[in-house]
């Protein structure tokens, strides 16, 4: 049952996510405009700083009982991310787009399916931890995956990959993330001590992904006063959900 609700987790995680991403750009008539979607980067980024202060690190320490060990994976999943994204960077850099699809596309895939398996090793993680922590991680990975996914179509589509090969892809690269569950999933039955590792490996992740991505961001507009207010609103919802969720969520 629990590996049941850990799947339904991810799928609405990172697949919804996806048709979140389309859905806004239909509605912006096919055009990418991340400055419209500033709100939702805002958002994201105090919802997965929240989850990696004050859920994931606290419960991976408790776990774990060693904080040099927690140290060490902590930094381990900053430095994936760090390493996985300069890597994409380098190539799409040193790649101009191309009339037809370029081999950028693929490599951008296989990152992004990387990406996404350590989302669902991340909530898979976090349900065998408890189940607050699970919806909180989920919640998380669903708000920052929207504006990833927008990221996503632009760089594809400005590779000459296409609408429909665009929207596949990328639906592929998100279904990794339920291998990712259930490979976790499988592994906690037969190494427990596996979870507070891939705990603190993903707020590593969480971090980065915040401190590095999203809030870099919002800092590289010089927005209006009205729209820099709304984007702190929005980063402050973001944390008083994740709290809300320790809350109302034994």
């Amino acid at each position: 049952m629990l590996l049941i609700f850990i799947l339904l987790a991810v799928f609405v995680a990172s697949v919804l996510s996806l048709f979140g991403g389309v859905i806004i750009l239909v509605k912006n008539k096919g055009e990418f405009d991340l400055e419209k979607n500033m709100e939702i980067t805002a958002f994201a980024a105090g919802a997965l700083m929240a989850t990696a202060f004050f859920d994931l690190i606290p419960e991976a320490i408790s776990e774990m009982k060693d904080v040099s060990s927690f140290s060490l994976w902590f930094f381990c999943g900053v430095v994936t991310l760090f390493i996985l994204e300069k890597t994409l960077l380098w190539y799409h850099n040193h790649h101009e787009p191309h009339d037809s699809m370029s081999p950028a596309v693929w490599l951008i895939t296989i990152g992004d399916s990387i990406h996404n398996f350590l989302d669902g090793v991340a909530i898979s993680a976090a349900f065998l931890t408890n189940p607050t922590l699970g919806f909180a991680t989920t919640l998380a990975v669903f708000l920052h995956e929207i504006p990833h996914e927008l990221v996503d179509f632009e760089i594809l589509l400005s590779h000459g990959a296409g609408r429909a090969r665009t929207l596949v892809l990328n639906l592929v690269s998100s279904l990794t993330a339920l291998l990712g569950a259930i490979l976790m999933y499988w592994l906690s039955t037969r190494l427990s001590s596996s979870i507070p590792i891939i705990l603190a490996f993903a707020a590593g992740n969480f971090l980065y992904i915040t401190l590095a991505d999203l809030i870099p961001e919002l800092n590289s507009r010089d927005p209006s006063k009205q729209k820099t207010l709304k984007q702190i609103m929005m980063f402050t919802l973001g944390i008083v959900l994740i709290l809300g969720f320790k809350r109302l969520i034994p």
